[in-house]
């Protein structure tokens, strides 16, 4: 398969981690990146604050690991153990409060929202209330580039029954391809692929089923190669 490569992959495959100068040449002076999605959009924004950003979340620069980090404490009088996080800048689910990541002054890259995770186990489908739809138009706008993820929670079967998933995902695709065809015609969108969720031997949970998460981006590289836009095959 040209698009997937799920079965075999070259041993010497392997990302290129780019530094914070690479990402300031390849954005300019000007050019705004959106993150939109889920927890995984938001888990790459926190990648990219640490790698890049001037404005980092970690107390200690000489200890980045330790960004949001859980770090369980027994308190004694309380005899019990208290959850802390090891920056003043994570919330109480362990995730950056950051939203932007800053090069040259200036938020190059933004996660801002959430649209895709909450209310859980809907994904795209939070898009057809008005409400969120008209908000995720009203985030498009200040940004070129246009990087969109949504998979697990449109997959996710907790208090949902989804017993037509697949036919589902591909009609919600449409209505965000309808949104961004309206609201976003000359911008450049980049979809990612679904991530793997704690690998391919387990399924205690519905999302770990790696089948349907590959027959999903199936669906939305159809729906990228009908537009022009851009899919990522970035996580199987």
């Amino acid at each position: 398969d040209r698009v997937f490569h799920h079965i075999y992959m070259e041993r010497d495959c392997y990302y290129i981690l780019r530094d914070d100068r690479n990402i300031q040449k390849c954005l300019g002076d000007d050019t705004k990146v959106l993150l939109l999605g889920d927890s995984t959009t938001h888990g790459l924004l926190q990648e990219a604050l640490t790698m890049w950003s001037e404005v980092k979340p970690y107390i200690n620069g000489l200890n980045k690991s330790e960004g949001c980090s859980f770090k369980p404490t027994w308190v004694p009088r309380k005899r019990k153990k208290i959850s802390l996080w090891s920056s003043q800048v994570c919330s109480h689910r362990g995730e950056t409060l950051l939203n932007d990541v800053v090069l040259d002054g200036r938020a190059a890259v933004s996660s801002p929202a959430q649209l895709f995770r909450t209310p859980q186990c809907q994904g795209l489908a939070n898009l057809a209330d008005s409400t969120i739809s008209s908000r995720f138009a009203k985030l498009l706008q200040p940004y070129d580039i246009l990087v969109l993820h949504s998979c697990s929670h449109d997959l996710c079967n907790y208090n949902y029954a989804k017993p037509r998933l697949l036919e589902q995902y591909r009609q919600n695709l449409r209505r965000l391809s309808k949104i961004l065809r309206k609201y976003a015609p000359e911008k450049r969108i980049i979809w990612l692929s679904c991530p793997a969720q704690s690998g391919l031997n387990s399924t205690w949970m519905f999302t770990l089923t790696q089948v349907f998460k590959w027959r999903m981006d199936r669906i939305a590289f159809e729906m990228c190669k009908a537009n022009g836009w851009e899919f990522i095959d970035g996580f199987s």
